[in-house]
């Protein structure tokens, strides 16, 4: 069983198409629709005919890493540390309130002191990567 074709084609717009691929700058376009196919002929033969260079995303790799002065790294640190205390701090007084709303029950205590391990390990986590980026984009000596 054969399907119909879905792709209807337009035998003036086909051939307005092939006139502004083959016709020359300077003659005139013999209608609308193919002067418009003219400026798409255009475009499609000024395209650039080389791509970047073979090492293009390594040199801007290289070149992003090299920006950052150790003034950002020594503040990206610091705000790093005040937001492990500011997390610390919240944690402490959400346990507290989380304490005296629930002191019959203990087992609130024990889900929010397994949040708090939770977090404490992440943070570990996020320091040793931290220390480890710093490392890595350090200059070598």
């Amino acid at each position: 069983m054969s399907t119909p074709d879905k792709h209807d084609i337009d035998e003036r717009e086909w051939a307005a198409q092939e006139r502004a691929m083959r016709a020359p700058r300077h003659t005139a376009p013999s209608d609308e629709m193919e002067a418009s196919y003219r400026w798409v002929a255009r475009a499609a033969a000024s395209q650039p005919l080389s791509g970047p260079p073979a090492d293009f995303a390594a040199s801007m790799a290289a070149a992003i890493v090299g920006t950052e002065s150790r003034f950002e790294r020594l503040l990206s640190r610091c705000l790093f540390l005040v937001f492990l205390l500011v997390a610390g701090v919240v944690t402490l007084v959400a346990l507290k309130l989380a304490g005296d709303a629930m002191s019959a029950s203990g087992d609130l205590r024990w889900m929010v002191a397994g949040a708090g391990c939770i977090a404490v390990t992440w943070g570990y986590k996020q320091l040793r990567e931290l220390a480890f980026l710093s490392r890595a984009s350090a200059p070598q000596h």
